[in-house]
Parts: structure tokens; sequence; C-alpha cells
């Protein structure tokens, strides 16, 4: 999913499924992967202090809650992420579900990049002291985003690839910063307010 995604996601919605981790199981592993990671190192270290972010979500409050319910925050923007696919590469190619399925997995491997941003994060607080906060590694999520677009719509003989390519990263990430940002804390603040 890192070197060849549109091989990937092409080859398994095509049916060519045994060689594949599918798609829901990668995404749950890859979330507890970095869960776990995020767990161990408040634990070791604390909170806060190999990867601040304490106010990625939100408030502390909020972002805590988040943090601990990942899954969940996610699933919200996989509907999304599958309508923009399906609108800028897949049209007449995939279906929606099809389509949910390689949202799933270029979500799935958002985890995996995160997880390896926790660890370098922690090699970067092993030699400098220093926290390193967790809006540094959306960068990676759009560069990562751009590039898995660009190398499945490579594979599809659709007009204006560049445009299809930026099209779908703006709008995916631009989906995911307004649901972290404004739907996370309110749907937060309205499940605790209900409790």
């Amino acid at each position: 999913m890192i070197v060849r995604p549109g091989k990937v996601v092409t080859d398994f919605v095509k049916g060519k499924r045994k060689i594949y981790q599918p798609p829901v199981s990668f995404i749950l592993i890859w979330i507890t992967i970095y869960l776990l990671l995020l767990y161990i190192l408040e634990k070791g270290f604390g909170e806060n202090v190999v990867i601040d972010y304490k106010e990625y979500f939100g408030p502390a409050s909020t972002t805590k809650f988040a943090i601990s319910h990942l899954s969940a925050v996610l699933l919200i923007v996989i509907p999304f992420q599958a309508l923009y696919f399906k609108i800028f590469v897949a049209w007449k190619k995939y279906n929606f579900f099809e389509s949910f399925v390689v949202a799933l997995y270029f979500l799935g491997t958002v985890m995996l990049l995160q997880s390896v941003f926790v660890v370098l994060a922690l090699i970067f607080y092993s030699i400098t002291g220093s926290s390193v906060a967790l809006i540094y590694s959306d960068p990676l999520k759009i560069f990562y985003l751009a590039w898995a677009i660009a190398d499945t719509i490579r594979l599809f003989s659709v007009k204006n690839k560049v445009i299809r390519i930026m099209g779908f990263a703006i709008l995916a990430f631009g989906t995911f910063t307004v649901w972290r940002l404004f739907g996370v804390p309110a749907m937060i603040e309205w499940i605790l307010g209900e409790s």
C-alpha cells in the first residue's frame, strides 16, 4: 500500500484477494497498533511528552476522548473519502462499496504512517528531549493520499488526472480537518452532555 497502492486496490476490487489483507482488518490492525504505540508512550513518558496531541481534536479533554475512540472518530470520514474516490477517480468503474474498500485501504495505510510517525517522534524526543506536535504528521497524510490517488488513477483512462488528484487530496484531507476541528468536538460535547 505504500509502494504500489493503485495495484493493491485495483487487484482487490478485481477479485485478486488471497495475497492481500482484507480492508476492514487492515485498518483495524493499524489503528490498534497506532493507539497501542500512543498508549505505551503515554505510560512510559507521560501524556503529551513525546507527541503533543493535546489540542489536535480541539480542547485537551476532547482530544483525549477522540484519541481513545479513534476508530469511531475515523468511521465518519471513510464514506466521504469513498465518495471523493468515486467522483474523482472511478465514477464509471467502481460502485460505492468498491470505493469504500479503497478508502479503507487508504485510511489504514495512513494509520500505518501515523505509527511510523510515533516511532520517529520517539527517536526525535530521545535525541532532543523535545516533543513533536501531532499536527506535523499532517503533511505526511496529504502526501500519501496524493501519492495513493496518483498511483491508482494512472491505471484508469481518465482525463485531467492532476486536477482529479488534487481535488481528491484537498477534499479528503479538508473533510478530515473540518471534522477534526469542528465535528469531533461538537460530537463529543453532545455525547458527554447526554450522559
